[in-house]
């Protein structure tokens, strides 16, 4: 409405990213090195299996999860990793030389990680292969990143795009139209799709969300497994995805603007249960790009029909995107240097 395009013409933020190849020496993000443990030693590998703080939109990562057999990206082997236990896992395309470079920013000096274990003589040193040792170091480093309180695990397990989540109910926006537990390319940086006039639709497969609703509380119950860093509020939708414009606009126009709904069909039979619609975001003339997120336009969501169950088995999630003002001229893209396009659902197995 016109009201709405007002208020994001007037909420047009500087854009937080530009399009195009990042250094590995900046790599996840403005996160920048894990800061180091003073309860752990250099060297110490006891803590490959320690619980990791829930910092996974309204979801907790813990080093539990595992890949479903059930799960498509799972079966193509889109991911490897040392141990594919891990939430954060390298991606099966990756490179010799981008390996060296997750090597070299993990394993440099004051990174707050420390590389002996996959050292000479070290107990993680075989196999002896980069991409081996490179998936060791991206799985200690989102561990050591996660206890830290700005930890954030879309953009910690990102490395500009050679490294992925693979836990339940968080996906990947993906230029097929999909959402996805893991996005096996390597250049997401480079891959947008662009908004018809229709909108453009991403969505989860069938019997893709599945699990219990998440319960977070703050106050007194912090500590607890509920997700201790959130505060008191209900379960929500939470996505971040980025985006651009071609348009030439004159001046007075204002931005060209999107707007986002979340529709949820949690019985799988292929009809709307609930749908979530959000206020209109202004996007930058690319190469800059902005990022749409819950973290700002959430409070605007706008629910109609369901509440979220308790459980669900069998639940699809889909995203739709378009632009009322500039149809056919902005696109949505995978993923930016910092973090990748995503969608998180209030459910954990």
């Amino acid at each position: 409405d016109a009201e709405g395009l007002k208020l994001a013409t007037r909420r047009a933020a500087a854009p937080e990213s530009r399009r195009g190849v990042v250094m590995a020496g900046q790599w996840p993000g403005s996160g920048g090195h894990a800061k180091k443990s003073k309860s752990r030693r250099d060297g110490d590998d006891d803590d490959d299996d320690a619980e990791l703080v829930p910092v996974l939109g309204d979801q907790v990562v813990t080093g539990e999860s595992t890949p479903r057999r059930d799960d498509e990206n799972a079966r193509r082997g889109a991911v490897t990793s040392a141990r594919r236990s891990s939430p954060c896992v390298l991606k099966d395309a990756v490179t010799d030389e981008q390996a060296r470079a997750v090597l070299d920013f993990v394993c440099a000096p004051g990174g707050g990680v420390s590389c002996a274990p996959i050292g000479a003589g070290g107990p993680r040193e075989r196999p002896d292969t980069r991409r081996d040792h490179a998936a060791w170091a991206i799985d200690r480093y989102f561990r050591t990143r996660s206890r830290e309180p700005d930890a954030f695990a879309q953009r910690d397990c990102h490395f500009v795009g050679v490294a992925s989540l693979n836990v339940p109910n968080n996906f990947y926006v993906s230029v097929s139209g999909e959402l996805v537990r893991v996005n096996p390319r390597v250049d997401t940086i480079a891959n947008e799709v662009t908004v018809p006039r229709e909108g453009v639709v991403f969505s989860s497969g069938p019997r893709a969300v599945r699990g219990t609703l998440v319960s977070r509380r703050g106050g007194s119950n912090r500590g607890s497994s509920d997700d201790p860093l959130r505060p008191e509020a209900g379960a929500a939708t939470t996505f971040k995805f980025w985006a651009g414009s071609t348009a030439q606009r004159e001046p007075g126009e204002g931005p060209c603007v999107v707007e986002t709904t979340v529709v949820y069909d949690f019985d799988g039979d292929g009809d709307a249960d609930r749908t979530e619609s959000f206020e209109l975001v202004g996007v930058p003339r690319e190469p800059d790009l902005a990022p749409v997120e819950t973290k700002i336009i959430g409070h605007s969501a706008k629910a109609r029909g369901a509440r979220f169950p308790r459980q669900v088995a069998g639940a699809r999630v889909s995203l739709l995107v378009r632009s009322p003002n500039c149809p056919g001229e902005v696109n949505v893209w995978e993923s930016a240097a910092a973090y990748p396009s995503f969608l998180t659902v209030p459910y954990r197995e």
